[in-house]
């Protein structure tokens, strides 16, 4: 079979991004090689996964030259020309998708060649397109300062045409506020990245450059725009972990205004789990109710997918902190009616995960064993997991040495360098505290209590 990075791209194509592929090459603009367009159209119909050996080298290039004798050059220029057209049908995809970067692009053309009239209109229409766009994603608030910029540059070429509506109406102060804006947005987005990398390896980052952004940002907070809203308090929470800045973030997510993209709230609910799990682990059970809500809301408007697919860790959380509140049997339906979102090469161990804690929480522990040691996720923190969670139903049974022979692992865990030391501490107390436990139910004998 044919083996390029062109089938790899092709197989990432829908079945109608194909078709229209097939047009995009067939146009002279694009292609003037029909030996290409015959050449995709060999391969287009081995379609989506195309593995048939039909796709040997050998056999496409007789299918298009005949019985002459094989080049292997004459086929690997046709794949690269063809990989290059891909990637140029691409962008044409992309730039058609995108009615705010059309727009941008038509502008400077015609800015640059000074077309007479035309780059104000184009101007408007941009700025119209704007007002009218649905979500206020990144993208939106790079072109509405780029719009703006334009503006302000239009301003000072034409001076002279102060008669102008737009040009007169221009406000330079409105265009420094489009700015900030989107200096904001793209520090608040890259920020929250990075403090949370630095609370999992330790670092630091300079709080100068923070309190000058936190000072900037008060202009523009509570303002009437929900995404720097939600931006700046997820800054706040991961900067500060202050919990009034989580019930901030909280009420501006649960609003689910439909202007503020989903990436952006999957980001925000993320934030709100990350210090809800941690205030829980720090015994503030209040903060499982709150758990149960953001679970809740991510799984009412399918924020939990990622390309479709479902991550194990959420799969996981859901069984480990639902399960121990009162709302085991919705714990239950997701568990149940939700693993078909799971990647299919954690599915079934994942599940088997997921549904012992719902057992144990049901105090059905020979079950919930059997379905916790089928559990075979390879990654450490995965294991410590499963292995914690098997330690506790046999402390439950009364198989004692066998829980002490799991909790031995543990030692292997605990010199692991890669785990934090939060996470090492937490893991050794888990094990301390279970092999006292255990110590107690040795000795614990009820005829005692009779004497």
């Amino acid at each position: 079979m044919l083996q390029s990075k062109l089938l790899t791209l092709l197989r990432a194509f829908s079945k109608e991004e194909l078709k229209r592929f097939d047009a995009f090459i067939a146009s002279p603009y694009f292609n003037q090689s029909e030996k290409l367009v015959k050449f995709y159209r060999l391969i287009q119909p081995h379609q989506p996964r195309f593995d048939s050996d039909k796709l040997q080298k050998e056999v496409l290039y007789k299918a298009l030259h005949g019985k002459g004798k094989y080049s292997d050059a004459t086929m690997r220029e046709l794949i690269s020309e063809l990989f290059k057209l891909a990637k140029a049908f691409i962008a044409q995809e992309e730039m058609q998708a995108d009615g705010l970067e059309t727009c941008a692009l038509r502008y400077r053309w015609l800015y640059k060649r000074n077309v007479e009239k035309l780059p104000v209109t184009e101007l408007e229409g941009w700025g119209l397109k704007l007002d009218n766009y649905p979500v206020h994603d990144f993208n939106y608030y790079q072109h509405r300062w780029l719009n703006d910029k334009s503006r302000f540059l239009m301003r000072s070429d034409a001076m002279i045409d102060t008669a102008h509506k737009m040009l007169k109406s221009f406000d330079v102060l409105d265009h420094v506020h489009s700015l900030n804006r989107n200096y904001l947005i793209n520090c608040f987005s890259a920020y929250n990245y990075l403090l949370a990398f630095t609370k999992v390896n330790e670092y630091f980052v300079n709080e100068t450059a923070l309190t000058q952004i936190e000072a900037l940002a008060t202009d523009y907070i509570n303002k009437g725009d929900i995404v720097i809203d939600i931006l700046f308090y997820a800054f706040q929470l991961a900067r500060t972990n202050n919990e009034m800045y989580y019930y901030h973030l909280k009420s501006r997510v649960f609003e689910n205004n439909s202007k503020v993209p989903e990436s952006i709230l999957t980001e925000a609910t993320v934030a709100l789990k990350n210090y809800g799990g941690q205030q829980l682990s720090d015994g503030i059970e209040k903060f499982r109710v709150e758990m149960l809500n953001i679970y809740r809301f991510e799984v009412d408007n399918n924020y939990f997918l990622c390309k479709g697919k479902m991550s194990y860790n959420f799969y996981f959380n859901i069984a480990a902190v639902v399960s121990e509140s009162s709302e085991l049997d919705w714990a239950d339906n997701f568990v149940e009616n939700y693993k078909h979102y799971l990647p299919v090469e954690f599915g079934e161990d994942a599940y088997y995960y997921a549904k012992a804690h719902i057992l144990f929480a049901r105090r059905l522990f020979e079950p919930a064993l059997r379905m916790a040691v089928s559990c075979k996720i390879p990654f450490p923190v995965a294991k410590i997991l499963i292995r914690n969670l098997v330690a506790r139903i046999q402390y439950e049974l009364g198989m004692l040495e066998e829980m002490y022979t799991e909790l031995e692992t543990h030692r292997h865990h605990l010199k692991d360098e890669n785990l934090g030391e939060d996470y090492r501490l937490k893991l050794y107390t888990f094990t301390t505290v279970l092999r006292q436990l255990g110590e107690l139910k040795g000795n614990y004998d009820p005829r005692k209590l009779d004497q």
